[in-house]
C-alpha cells in the first residue's frame, strides 16, 4: 500500500455480501497466504484449490468436489462489499465429471489444466462465443473443455508449470512424475520409490 508491501493476513469474508468479518494471523506469516475455503453454512462444495489468474487479476478459479468454478470480481473500490463476485461453473459436457479436482495450473496462453481423481488432465480454454459477451454478474468469459489426456492411474495431486513452458504432473497410486509438452504430449517420466509416499 502506497509503495510499501502489505503484511500477509487471513481475511474472513461473508460470501454473499463480501463484507470482511475478521482478520486473523497479522504478523504470523512471512509470505503470502494462498488458500481459500468456505464454511459448511455457505456451500456443500469442498474447495481443494484456489488461484488468481496471472493474466487477469479479476479472475479467480476454484476447484474441488466435482466442480471447477470461474469467478469474476468486478468493481470493489472503497469499502469491502462494493464489488460483485460472479461465479460461472465449468461444464463437463461429454466428459465424465470426476469426483474430485484437487489441482489446476494456469498456462501462459490463458488456458487452464485441471488434474482429477480419475487420473485425467483436462484442458479448459476460453470460450470465444462468450469472451465478448459479459455474463450474469459481469463475468467476462467462460471456459470449456478443449482436450483430455489420461495421465495417471488414480488421482492427480499436483500440477506445476515450469519456466520452459512444460508442465509436471504427479499421481498418487502410480507414484509417477510426468513432464508434458505442448498439446499434452508426454516428454519423460520418472517413478518415485514407494518409501517416499505419494506425489503431492
Amino acid at each position: 500500500k502506497d509503495g510499501k508491501p502489505l503484511q500477509p493476513v487471513v481475511h474472513i469474508w461473508d460470501s454473499e455480501t463480501l463484507l470482511k468479518l475478521q482478520e486473523i494471523g497479522l504478523g504470523a506469516f512471512e509470505r503470502g497466504v494462498g488458500a481459500l475455503a468456505f464454511s459448511a453454512a455457505s456451500t456443500n462444495d469442498s474447495v481443494l484449490a484456489v488461484g488468481f489468474s496471472p493474466r487477469d487479476s479479476s479472475c479467480i478459479v476454484t476447484s474441488g468436489k466435482s466442480h471447477v468454478h470461474f469467478w469474476n470480481w468486478s468493481g470493489g473500490t472503497g469499502a469491502p462489499g462494493n464489488g460483485l463476485l460472479a461465479r460461472k461453473q465449468g461444464v463437463f459436457g461429454k466428459y465424465k465429471k470426476p469426483k474430485f479436482i484437487p489441482c489446476f495450473v494456469f498456462l501462459p496462453d490463458g488456458d487452464i489444466l485441471t488434474g482429477d481423481s480419475e487420473g485425467n488432465i483436462l484442458t479448459w480454454g476460453r470460450s470465444v462465443s462468450d469472451s465478448k459477451t459479459p455474463g450474469r454478474g459481469g463475468a467476462k468469459e467462460t471456459y470449456t473443455i478443449v482436450a483430455q489426456a489420461h495421465a495417471h492411474e488414480g488421482s492427480i495431486f499436483a500440477l506445476c508449470l515450469r519456466r520452459d513452458g512444460t508442465v509436471l504432473s504427479g499421481g498418487g497410486r502410480d507414484r509417477r512424475l510426468v513432464q508434458w509438452g505442448p498439446g499434452l504430449v508426454a516428454l519423460q517420466e520418472a517413478e518415485i520409490p514407494e518409501h517416499f509416499g505419494a506425489v503431492r
